[in-house]
Parts: structure tokens; C-alpha cells; sequence
């Protein structure tokens, strides 16, 4: 706030650092200021100027010493040169007093809030939501894990088969028989698993009218008999597709996942590349966890 030495002609934004006599220059002139002389001090850089020299006007100098003789003096002064960097001051102070305040009532509201939660008092609202909230996640979870479970059960038997050659036939009994005959081939001559590992049933996934328009073969669903037939062949593939001679071509056989496990898997081989790019070797995928892969006794990998 603008004020004046009552005993000088030197209005002051200061109410403690009052001016000291014919010390002061001017900030624009560099002439002492003296104390019979019109002078004025920013309030922002504290420096004393003539108020010739920042072109205040008689009137303009009267009304600053009138404000700055009140208890409570209401005018701000600010040179030409801090004017422009005063005035965004003062107005990021006063949206920052706004905050603030803002702030400060949504800390109380809060506070009294948490204070009735750590006091065991609820609304019949709250209640309500927290009862339901609970209901609903845990229905959900239930159900969720239980749909998991039964889905990983009712596929625990199946493999699909990827990149088996297609038939073209436009025949369904023609397409089926040329599927039969391919996984004979691949299963007997190419894996070398048992005769008594048999397909309880087989078909593609998708709809076939993608292969036709020149798209990649479609997968096939091989539903075996038990869970021992299935790692068998499992286990034989990948003594073959690791071998130094391999038939099998760009085929690959794999567990039938439902969703949740294709996510588990998905993540599982970003680890599996970290960590092998961190210096660990021999490491698989088996059980949907990251494992040192076994060895037996003729030296192949189980």
C-alpha cells in the first residue's frame, strides 16, 4: 500500500521501511531524491522515483498520500516497469487465494467425512452402496472363476493345430475327409505318436469363407480322448519340431486356452523374452508358469 513519511513529500509502500532522508536515487534519473521533492516507491522492486519521472500527475500523488495517511491504506503503486509483471502477480495471487480457499473446503468436508467413516457412522445410502458394491463384485468374481474353471475343464483334453494345409473342396464331407487324412499324416508319419492316440472328433475354427478370399489355413480343434493322449503328442512335437530334421513345416500344435489363459500366456512370453535378454537360459513356458527346462537321461528336452 502507498504511504507517506509525515515528515517528508515521499509516499512509501511500506509501512515499516519508511524513507531515509536525501539518501534514496531515482530510479530513473539517478539523482538523489531529495525530501522536499514529489517521490514515490514501488511497491514490487522498493526503488524511489520523482514522480515526474513516472509521469504522475499532481492529483494522482495527492490521492496516493491521502490513502497512505489511513490505518488501512487500499492503493497499490507499482514503476513502469513493474506494472505489467505486478499486475499478473497480483492476480495469480488472487486465483491462488481462490484455490485455496476451494481446497481448504474440500479438506473439511472430507475430514468430516472420514471422520464419521473411522467412527463407524454410515448413512442408510452408504450402506446400501457399500452392501451392494460387495454383492455385486463378489457375484461376479464367483461366477467369473467358476466359468474359468469349468471352461479349462471342458478343454483340458483339446490341442489346435495351426498351419495345416486347407482343402479347397466346396464339399463339407470332402474338406472333412482331406482334414483326416492330413492329421494321420502329421500325428503317425510326421510325430511318430501311437495308433491308439486317436481323435475323438476334429474341426476348423472360423468361418471358411476367409480361406477362400486367399487368407492363411484355418485352425483345427482336436478333441482326444484323456489328458495323457494330449501331452504325449504334445511332448513328441516338440521333440520333432527341435530335432535336427523336421517335417512338419511351419505347423504348430498348442493347448486349447480359453481367454483368460491366452492373456496369462500373453504375458507370460513378454517375461520369458526379458528375462532370456537378461542372460537366462534353458527357461519354457509349462502350466502357464515360466520354468528351467528338463532334460532326460538321453539328453532330450522333456
Amino acid at each position: 500500500m502507498a504511504q507517506v513519511s509525515m515528515n517528508t513529500q515521499k509516499v512509501s509502500t511500506s509501512l515499516t521501511d519508511k524513507p531515509k532522508k536525501s539518501r534514496e536515487k531515482c530510479g530513473e534519473c539517478s539523482k538523489v531524491v531529495k525530501s522536499e521533492e514529489k517521490a514515490i516507491q514501488c511497491e514490487l522492486c522498493e526503488i524511489w522515483f520523482h514522480s515526474s519521472c513516472q509521469y504522475v500527475d499532481d492529483d494522482q500523488y495527492h490521492a496516493l498520500e491521502a490513502d497512505s495517511r489511513k490505518n488501512t491504506p487500499i492503493l497499490h503503486w507499482f514503476c513502469i516497469y513493474c506494472n505489467k509483471s505486478a499486475v499478473k502477480l497480483m492476480s495469480g495471487l488472487v486465483k491462488l487465494q481462490r484455490q485455496m480457499d476451494d481446497i481448504q473446503e474440500e479438506l473439511a468436508k472430507s475430514t468430516s467425512r472420514l471422520s464419521k467413516v473411522e467412527a463407524g457412522v454410515f448413512t442408510p445410502d452408504m450402506n446400501g452402496s457399500i452392501i451392494k458394491l460387495v454383492d455385486d463384485k463378489g457375484t461376479d468374481i464367483r461366477d467369473g472363476m467358476r466359468k474359468d474353471y469349468l471352461e479349462m475343464q471342458k478343454r483340458r483334453n483339446n490341442i489346435i493345430v495351426y498351419n495345416l494345409k486347407e482343402s479347397s473342396d466346396v464339399e463339407t464331407d470332402g474338406r472333412k475327409e482331406y482334414d483326416s487324412r492330413a492329421l494321420a499324416d502329421l500325428f503317425y508319419s510326421k510325430i511318430g505318436v501311437p495308433r491308439s492316440v486317436e481323435p475323438k472328433a476334429f474341426y476348423r475354427l472360423g468361418n471358411r469363407e476367409a480361406n477362400d478370399r486367399g487368407a492363411k489355413s484355418r485352425p483345427i480343434k482336436v478333441i482326444l480322448s484323456n489328458e495323457w493322449e494330449k501331452q504325449q503328442l504334445l511332448n513328441r512335437f516338440m521333440d520333432v519340431k527341435r530335432g535336427e530334421i523336421s517335417d512338419v513345416g511351419d505347423v504348430h500344435i498348442g493347448h486349447d486356452q480359453t481367454k483368460w489363459e491366452q492373456l496369462e500366456y500373453k504375458k507370460l512370453k513378454e517375461e520369458l523374452i526379458r528375462r532370456k535378454q537378461n542372460g537366462e537360459s534353458d527357461l519354457v513356458i509349462r502350466d502357464l508358469q515360466i520354468r528351467k527346462r528338463v532334460r532326460n537321461w538321453s539328453g532330450t528336452n522333456a
